[in-house]
């Protein structure tokens, strides 16, 4: 626990992470607060469910990555996924 005795969601300024939301519900929070709605939402999940995947991009997500299994192409795709945001993506000042 953070100090202060409080849960780590409460000193999360972007709201609980989706696990703890419940289905994305943190993600639709962010969207509808003018400090956090331009933080960019990137789903992480082992699900490629098109319901999932269409319940996600209704609720904000920016991007939605399915994790696969094989270690070598999960690293892969972090790789690339990092490189995307921090080398070609840009964001307002």
């Amino acid at each position: 626990m953070p100090t202060g005795g409080q849960p780590a969601a409460e000193h999360n300024p972007a709201g609980p992470a989706p696990a703890q939301g419940g289905r994305l519900g943190g993600a639709a929070a962010n969207k509808e607060d003018d400090e956090l709605k331009r933080i960019p939402i990137v789903v992480l999940t082992t699900s490629g469910a098109e319901s999932d995947m269409v319940n996600a991009y209704t609720r904000g997500a920016g991007s939605y990555l399915v994790k696969p299994v094989d270690f070598d192409k999960f690293t892969k795709l972090m790789d690339t996924f990092g490189y995307y945001w921090l080398a070609w993506n840009k964001f307002p000042e």
